[in-house]
């Protein structure tokens, strides 16, 4: 709708300066998208001939890139993170404020769960080992996560809070002297941001039997939480 009045107001404004004499020449208004030619040489190091398309948000790109035009849903576990899934566009059910409905296609619009907490929450404990010890590479951190993924420490990494509520933060919950350890902490970081994400879904239900992973999401301990959830 946005875009729709947008384009209205930029077709009535040509035709108030041809009215008044102005000739103007404005670019060609295309939906996001489209593909408009191809690359002509390799001066990038983009592949002479690859499609070009109109730009589209970060999001957009990130779902387009594991749905194309289908529908579906994607868990996309990155600097921050989201669960996104495809919605028709006709369809305007109340949403949570922590979710929200953004453009995609002419089919579909997004329904989006987006943190503000994600790889970056990771990033702060690792930064925290590695003050610690510079023999704990990153990979290193992940496999004791996994062993650890039965961890009966509870993290809240909403470390830099959310869009959606502001005025709350991370907490660690039910530490003992037996599971605060790297492993520990670090699998408890990986299960609270799917859980916030789920959380701040919310009641929003969907019909979809597939949820694609990508990023961080790739990994086997995202993935075993994101089947417990």
């Amino acid at each position: 709708k946005q875009w729709y009045q947008r384009r209205v107001a930029i077709t009535a404004g040509n035709r108030a300066l041809n009215t008044a004499g102005v000739t103007i020449n404005l670019p060609k208004i295309v939906n996001n998208g489209n593909i408009i030619g191809c690359v002509v040489n390799e001066k990038f190091s983009i592949q002479k001939g690859a499609q070009v398309f109109i730009p589209v948000g970060d999001l957009q790109a990130s779902v387009y890139s594991v749905l194309g035009a289908s529908s579906g849903r994607v868990f996309n576990y990155g600097t921050a993170s989201q669960i996104v899934h495809t919605t028709k566009c006709d369809d305007f059910g109340d949403l949570p404020v922590s979710v929200r409905r953004t453009l995609y296609t002419d089919k579909y619009n997004l329904v989006t769960a987006a943190s503000l907490n994600g790889g970056n929450s990771m990033e702060i404990v690792f930064k925290l080992f590695s003050s610690l010890t510079a023999d704990l590479h990153y990979d290193t951190v992940m496999e004791l996560a996994y062993e650890k993924r039965n961890t009966d420490l509870r993290v809240c990494p909403v470390f830099f809070g959310e869009r959606h509520d502001t005025d709350t933060f991370g907490s660690f919950s039910n530490v003992t002297s037996d599971n605060f350890t790297v492993g520990d902490i670090s699998a408890a970081v990986l299960r609270g941001v799917v859980e916030n994400l789920c959380e701040m879904m919310g009641g929003v239900q969907t019909n979809f039997d597939t949820l694609y992973a990508v990023g961080i999401a790739e990994r086997p301990i995202v993935q075993h939480y994101l089947r417990e959830v």
